[in-house]
């Protein structure tokens, strides 16, 4: 049986056509386990009677808690032998389930991945079509592994693990096994650390290319509006040291090259200045002057120091901050990076704020 976990947290809009998308699955033996995270629309009362309609739908409500939470609460009371997470307003294709269970079947693997479209309309997948197979202590796999980490730079990995967490399909027992559960550092890329946990301690993965999950753009969701707003995060400093340490030991994990390592270490201290610099001085923050923003940044890059600083940060740039531009637009954003990494770092820390609040709006975490 396979468990499908979906949080639901003011839902309403989507929540109905999403459960119908699964209902016409050609993998029948499921259970569906919502979480209602606290919503405040109708989700609560469209849930209750979809439930009545469907003896597989499982439905539990508990006060807020944000979506890593709402998604451990449901793996704790998943039962199936296999378990799935799909967001609350995306579309999953009828093969689906029955193709990424067979994967993972057919090839002992702990988890199996598909392909994922934002256009609803897609060919219809071919299941005559083999996935590739990734085993643990392949330089394929180290590739992929490496490049699920260090996203958007040198690795090159043909068949790719990607950071999603809803076009996939995992061993129940291969996560209870691991102790494995959703974790966050920040507020958000818990499914990005997921897939990095899963990738630590499978033996075998699958890969197919075809599109099995359709991720739906909504506008009115959490993460949109959080990327609209500028969300201040709180003890932003001290959460970011634990993403960075996280990710540096995943990534020695693998065996990468060291002096790949140092880059990625490079970049990921660059991120740690300048997602500072902007928790600081987002659009979306009141209340902070910039005296109060100039000592909090001060002492970020003081406890740098006694880190140490990687002296290759100036010569790379930040890839989050390039978001895929080319030409003028990515010449820019480097500029931007390397100069105010550069004021952070020679004791120019209030003009750094200043630029930023006023003139640059550099945005790099959500």
């Amino acid at each position: 049986m396979l468990s499908i976990v979906i949080p639901v947290y003011n839902g309403e809009k989507y929540i109905e056509e999403t459960l119908k998308y699964i209902q016409a699955s050609t993998y029948q033996d499921y259970e569906i386990i919502l979480v209602n995270d606290g919503s405040k629309d109708r989700s609560e009362s469209i849930i209750s009677q979809l439930a009545k309609g469907d003896s597989r739908i499982k439905y539990y409500s508990k006060e807020n808690g944000g979506i890593v939470s709402a998604r451990n609460y449901g793996m704790e009371r998943a039962s199936g032998k296999f378990i799935c997470f799909v967001d609350q307003d995306d579309i999953v294709k009828p093969q689906m389930f029955e193709l990424l269970i067979a994967d993972l079947e057919q090839n002992q693997a702990d988890f199996a991945q598909g392909g994922v479209s934002q256009a609803v309309e897609e060919e219809k997948i071919v299941a005559k079509e083999f996935p590739t197979v990734l085993k643990r202590g392949t330089e394929e796999y180290k590739n992929s592994f490496g490049a699920l980490i260090i996203r958007g730079t040198a690795i090159a990995a043909v068949n790719k693990v990607d950071c999603n967490i809803w076009n996939k399909i995992y061993r129940l027992e291969f996560l209870k096994e691991n102790s494995m559960k959703f974790q966050k550092f920040l507020d958000y890329e818990d499914d990005w650390l997921f897939v990095i946990d899963a990738m630590k301690y499978a033996k075998a993965v699958t890969i197919r290319k075809q599109v099995v999950y359709i991720w739906r753009t909504n506008e009115e969701s959490e993460s949109r509006n959080r990327i609209k707003y500028d969300k201040y995060l709180e003890n932003f400093y001290e959460k970011h040291c634990g993403l960075r340490r996280f990710l540096l030991e995943a990534l020695n994990f693998t065996g990468v090259e060291k002096n790949l390592y140092n880059v990625f270490e490079g970049e990921l201290q660059k991120e740690t200045l300048l997602w500072g610099l902007s928790n600081e001085t987002g659009r979306g923050i009141k209340g902070r002057t910039v005296s109060q923003s100039t000592e909090i940044m001060k002492n970020i890059v003081k406890q740098e120091r006694i880190f140490g600083i990687n002296q290759g940060m100036l010569g790379r740039p930040l890839p989050i901050s390039v978001y895929g531009h080319c030409g003028i637009k990515k010449a820019y954003y480097v500029f931007r990076d390397v100069f105010l990494t550069f004021l952070l770092l020679n004791h120019m820390e209030k003009l750094a704020v200043i630029l930023n609040k006023n003139l640059l709006h550099g945005r790099w975490h959500n």
